[in-house]
């Protein structure tokens, strides 16, 4: 399988489950790990996209330590992606409109903890790194970008 394959096979299941566990390291580095609403985007294969509030503490562990890791997975979890990377805090008007315009449904819970759309970033992973689970299978496939 190749890491267009793999890509592939991510997209279809962040479209199917929404959601993805982003991890970051704080400056004690300390991990954490919280639910996000991931997607690509059509002209940057091998990056990942996701938005936040600009004052939330996932911003400044990225900004202490810039490598976090993404679990995704298919409902059943038969399918498993995990992406290493390094993410940088992107603040670019034109990408997080498009961001909001395509996450807008999948982000109840967000608008409720953040209702202020004017005070956004996005988070922009650079896949550095995929490892390909079926764990039903007893199967694991690691890729380097």
């Amino acid at each position: 399988m190749t890491t267009t394959e793999i890509l592939q096979k991510a997209d279809n299941i962040i479209s199917h489950s929404h959601i993805g566990l982003l991890s970051t390291n704080d400056i004690h580095n300390n991990p954490s790990s919280r639910w996000m609403v991931p997607t690509f985007l059509l002209n940057k294969p091998g990056y990942l996209y996701c938005l936040t509030g600009e004052d939330f503490r996932k911003v400044r562990d990225i900004d202490s330590n810039p490598y976090v890791s993404w679990l995704i997975q298919k409902n059943t979890m038969d399918e498993i992606i995990r992406f290493f990377g390094t993410a940088h805090i992107k603040k670019n008007t034109e990408l997080l409109h498009k961001l909001v315009r395509l996450l807008d449904t999948d982000l109840e819970v967000f608008w409720k903890l953040h209702p202020d759309k004017n005070n956004l970033v996005a988070i922009e992973t650079n896949i550095q790194r995929l490892e390909y689970f079926l764990p039903f299978e007893g199967k694991r496939e690691e890729f380097e970008m």
